[in-house]
């Protein structure tokens, strides 16, 4: 085996030395993943998802007769409370159309009567005033 006289045999390269970290880039990286953390938690803020997220554990619990239809309209009514930050729900008017008001204000009397009424009422007409109640969240929020 020939060897040309130039080159040198059994010698090791040194490894390549460690590539210096760009900060800037590191530092626009955070400032941009930050933004969209922001974004997403004032979009989950606005839309109400904190109640919508109550509101479902409170048919969950009412789906497994932890607490009985007139307790979950007690807890619905304060969850609407204080999303709204009002003691009187009937006064809530922001971002409805005066076709919704009506609505509103239906849903509002239906909860009152399960909370107030005499009668007793079934677990499926409470999850059906949930399941309203959730999409009245976003319509109705501060």
């Amino acid at each position: 085996m020939d060897i040309p006289e130039n080159q040198l045999v059994d010698i090791i390269l040194p490894p390549a030395p460690p590539v210096a970290l760009d900060y800037n880039s590191l530092l626009v990286a955070a400032i941009i993943f930050s933004l969209i953390g922001i974004i997403i938690t004032y979009r989950a803020y606005q839309s109400g998802l904190k109640y919508k997220i109550l509101i479902v554990l409170l048919k969950n619990k009412l789906s497994s007769s932890v607490i009985t239809p007139r307790q979950a309209a007690y807890k619905l009514a304060k969850i609407l409370q204080t999303a709204h930050n009002t003691n009187h729900l009937a006064t809530i008017t922001t971002s409805i159309t005066s076709t919704q008001q009506n609505e509103w204000l239906n849903f509002i009397k239906k909860l009152s009567d399960y909370r107030y009424g005499e009668q007793d009422i079934s677990q499926t007409e409470v999850m059906t005033l949930l399941t309203e109640a959730i999409s009245w969240t976003p319509r109705v929020s501060r």
